[in-house]
């Protein structure tokens, strides 16, 4: 917020992609988060643990596999870290190591997924006020 704060002050028409938004509650990006400065938020590690924390319920093993491949393959580059850090800096390259199983779920795994996204993404979409933006862009072209 400060940096967005400091460019506006000095009338640079930049604007900036908060990285790491993962862990931002949503309330703090509606209420504190200065909008039209902050453009783009980028939500890619969410959904991924998302995705991690619906399988530990709905495909434990695949959940399992997942995160023993990433700890044995990935420890020693992360020596000192606890495990769930080397899970969560790391585990995104199992996706292609175990891409046929994860797209190869059942489809109440499926559907849990595009039910909690759908969910997480109105919440995301109130959060930075982006209601109406789609058809702005298109009212446009």
């Amino acid at each position: 917020m400060a940096v967005a704060k400091a460019l506006r002050d000095h009338n640079l028409d930049v604007r900036i992609a908060q990285h790491g938004i993962t862990g931002t509650p949503r309330d703090l990006i509606h209420n504190h988060f200065p909008h039209g400065d902050i453009v783009k938020g980028n939500v890619a590690t969410f959904y991924q643990n998302l995705v991690w924390d619906l399988f530990k319920v709905y495909e434990p093993e695949l959940y399992s596999d997942i995160w023993n491949w990433t700890l044995e393959t990935y420890r020693e580059q992360a020596k000192g870290k606890a495990d769930n850090e080397v899970f969560g800096k790391f585990s995104k390259f199992a996706i292609k190591q175990f891409f046929d199983r994860i797209y190869g779920v059942g489809e109440d795994t499926k559907q849990a997924i595009t039910a909690l996204t759908y969910a997480e993404t109105l919440v995301f979409l109130k959060a930075f006020n982006a209601g109406g933006t789609a058809q702005i862009v298109r009212d446009s072209m």
